[in-house]
């Protein structure tokens, strides 16, 4: 549907991104979606559906080659979160039943 030169309803915009209307509330309160006031009505441009479309698309990603060197350096900092993470540190615990 060409939503281009229209102004959408919040329900209208809603169901356009088969989203609920307070999913949309919520979008304009956080200022994630433009709007028009008129008076007390709130619309919606409709080429925000495109924009917010557009903004989600996540296009199919391709395995990337890594070169050696990456490939090392990515072990070599993998290596070292590692050993700080599983190194073991006396806890209070077990010295105490050393004491014993």
């Amino acid at each position: 549907m060409d939503y281009e030169a229209k102004l959408l309803s919040v329900p209208e915009f809603a169901k356009a991104l088969s989203v609920t209307p307070a999913c949309v509330r919520r979008w304009l309160l956080q200022r994630k979606i433009a709007k028009v006031k008129l008076g007390r009505l709130v619309r919606i441009p409709g080429t925000e559906v495109n924009r917010l479309i557009a903004r989600g698309l996540q296009p199919a990603g391709t395995i990337r080659e890594i070169s050696p060197d990456q490939r090392e350096m990515i072990l070599k900092v993998a290596r070292k979160h590692l050993a700080r993470r599983c190194s073991l540190k006396p806890d209070a615990g077990s010295e105490k039943e050393e004491a014993r």
